[in-house]
């Protein structure tokens, strides 16, 4: 029993020294990561900077202050993020520090980054990477994707956003004022995003894609875009009945809106109803339900005085439930039997393809392959743990935008059906085509899932230097 006692003690303290050495807290050096690695002159390199210890784990308490210089480029564009060259570690930092967009080189060859503590030289890190400069630079590709072509806004603050090459530096010239145009800079994804300031009125806009000299190399096609600040707005719609609303029964409504419109109308499954200003600020019309159950939306249309429109796209919605089927007397009965069935009308190929999604900072947008028998797209998601669809939106156009909110990541299915009208004698209304296959959206923002990351990653290290 002594012996297994000595045995035990001395495995213990090899075990405890063993720990102390694989979990060592203290930071020993800096790991610096380029993305690329290999570069052209003046191309932004994103950068990341980890304080780690001897055992390359993240040092999870570091709250240091960092020196950042290249001692091979002295005019090296450093983030704007570093004051007088240096930065302090905060607890936001998740332990590690990412600049995207941060580093441009202004030589060629191999260059360097240098990161030090500033209390303590003996605790550094550095990083090269290879530089090289183009001799024939290729006309580049640069598209925007927000706002749309010819649309009327009422903010004139708004937010312009594309794609090009990763890494390259975007100029974004509003109605040919090239002094005060707004730059920005692609991400590693070649996705761009800038806030402007719209004057009133008409707008045009077009981006440029720049080479390291500053030098356009590549152009976007010119968006043109109406601010019209004192467009008409409408407050809320209603309907009566509100419920248990029957095909082809009439229906009331009721729309509140800005006063004395020379033109107020809605939209309902393809039919334009106008209304009429019954009092100030209030204007009513009667519709006739579809005649197939479904749930339908409702578009409105405002126009003033001055011809400022605007549009809303499903303001509203409304349920429509079969209507119940009349009794058959005899003669009825007799009738039909004798009826001639006509053939129904081939419905056309409404096949939704290639259904693609780019996520921005602030908004997802989905694209799809244009279906040229399609009138329309009906805007399907399901979230969490739906088992169904639900329907979101109707549109004209094969783009659709999905705002990025909330305070917790979060992912929501998408799918898309064209719809295209029936034609003239047709026993139905319009066709729908299947539903596209399902696209996952993101709708929530990332950073807790950067940190559950992080975490994973630093965890699976120390697993795998035990196993070592």
């Amino acid at each position: 029993m002594t012996a297994f006692i000595r045995l035990f003690f001395t495995l213990s303290v090899a075990l405890f020294f063993w720990m102390t050495s694989v979990f060592a807290a203290g930071i020993d050096h800096f790991e610096i990561t380029f993305t690329p690695d290999t570069a052209q002159l003046g191309e932004s390199i994103d950068v990341e900077i980890r304080a780690v210890d001897k055992n390359n784990v993240v040092v999870q308490d570091y709250n240091g202050t960092i020196l950042v210089f290249s001692e091979t480029d002295p005019e090296v564009i450093l983030p704007d993020e570093l004051n007088q060259n240096t930065y302090t570690f905060v607890a936001s930092d998740q332990w590690v520090i990412r600049f995207e967009n941060a580093i441009r080189f202004q030589q060629t060859g191999t260059q360097d980054i240098h990161v030090y503590d500033l209390n303590d030289d003996t605790v550094f890190g550095i990083w090269e990477a290879q530089i090289d400069k183009k001799t024939v630079q290729e006309e580049l590709v640069i598209d925007i994707l927000s706002p749309q072509h010819n649309i009327t806004v009422a903010d004139a603050n708004t937010k312009v956003s594309g794609t090009t090459q990763k890494n390259h530096q975007i100029k974004i010239i509003i109605n040919d004022e090239s002094e005060n145009a707004v730059e920005t800079t692609s991400n590693n994804d070649g996705i761009f995003e800038q806030d402007i300031e719209l004057q009133e009125g008409q707008n045009s806009i077009v981006a440029h894609v720049l080479d390291a000299d500053k030098n356009v190399i590549g152009t976007s096609d010119t968006l043109q875009i109406l601010l019209a600040s004192n467009l008409p707005s409408f407050k809320w719609l209603t309907y009566s009945p509100a419920e248990n609303i029957e095909t082809g029964m009439s229906v009331d409504v009721e729309l509140i809106a800005t006063q004395g419109l020379v033109e107020a109308s809605i939209i309902l499954n393809d039919i334009v109803y106008p209304l009429s200003e019954t009092s100030e600020w209030k204007y009513t019309t009667t519709v006739v339900a579809p005649s197939e159950a479904g749930t339908y939306a409702i578009d409105v249309i405002l126009k003033d005085e001055l011809q400022h429109e605007l549009n809303e796209l499903a303001v509203a919605s409304m349920d429509v439930i079969p209507s119940p089927e009349p009794e058959l007397n005899a003669g009825d009965t007799e009738t039909v039997a004798t009826e001639t069935i006509k053939e129904a009308p081939q419905a056309p190929d409404l096949s939704v393809s290639n259904l693609k999604v780019v996520e921005l900072k602030s908004k997802s947008i989905l694209t799809w392959d244009e279906v040229e028998a399609a009138d329309s797209y009906n805007i399907y998601k399901k979230s969490g743990e739906a088992t169904e669809y639900e329907l979101v939106d109707n549109i004209k156009e094969n783009r659709y935008e999905v705002a990025i909110t909330g305070d917790e990541i979060k992912y929501d299915y998408f799918a898309v059906q064209a719809v295209a009208d029936a034609e003239e004698n047709s026993e139905v209304e319009l066709y729908e085509g299947a539903l596209s296959d399902a696209t996952k959206v993101k709708t929530g923002p990332e950073m807790i899932l950067l940190l559950v990351l992080s975490l994973l990653l630093a965890a699976g290290f120390v697993f795998m230097k035990k196993r070592a």
